[in-house]
């Protein structure tokens, strides 16, 4: 029987890495398509910086973990810390990727971003795969610090939009 849930598991992390891949792509053009709306702006992206687009992979994992957590992620215990840590890979092999690149380059290209994007989506649904299979994380406790850790770090997409820091990483690209 676990096996059936094994393979289930395996089936979601594709679709639903499919979806949020879809949903960043989207959520990219949410800001303008709403008229620069406020609220709009807190999950999606306000301008072209590096901290801005990191939007693009953390809301529609979160958002579509909630429901792949009822869905079969229930069903083992691992989930929850193994996704806290894949998202958490991904948006740091955004952040690397890019200031990577762009310092061996001397500037960004467009393909590169939307490529670091799509990499940090498989990164984060992979590792989350691997761990959740493996059994490599999770307990009542460490799921708890790690749902207070993603809620922490929808407070900072938040709190940074309205008073973004003076540093690069929140600087728009040119």
């Amino acid at each position: 029987m676990m096996k059936y849930f094994q393979k289930q598991f395996s089936y979601a992390q594709i679709v639903f890495a499919i979806l949020s891949l879809i949903a960043g792509v989207l959520l990219h053009f949410v800001y303008d398509w709403t008229g620069g709306n406020y609220l709009a702006g807190h999950i999606a992206p306000v301008n072209e910086s590096t901290w801005e687009h990191l939007k693009l992979l953390f809301f529609p994992v979160l958002f579509f973990s909630v429901f792949e957590y009822f869905y079969v992620g229930r069903l083992f215990p691992a989930f929850i810390t193994a996704r806290t840590i894949g998202c958490t890979a991904g948006l740091l092999f955004i952040v690397v990727f890019y200031y990577s690149y762009t310092g061996i380059l001397g500037e960004h290209y467009l393909w590169m971003d939307i490529l670091s994007f799509f990499l940090g989506v498989a990164l984060c649904y992979g590792l989350t795969w691997y761990l959740t299979i493996k059994k490599e994380a999770g307990n009542l406790c460490t799921n708890i610090f790690c749902i207070l850790f993603l809620l922490f770090l929808a407070g900072l997409f938040f709190y940074f939009t309205d008073y973004p820091p003076d540093i690069p990483l929140f600087y728009a690209m040119e």
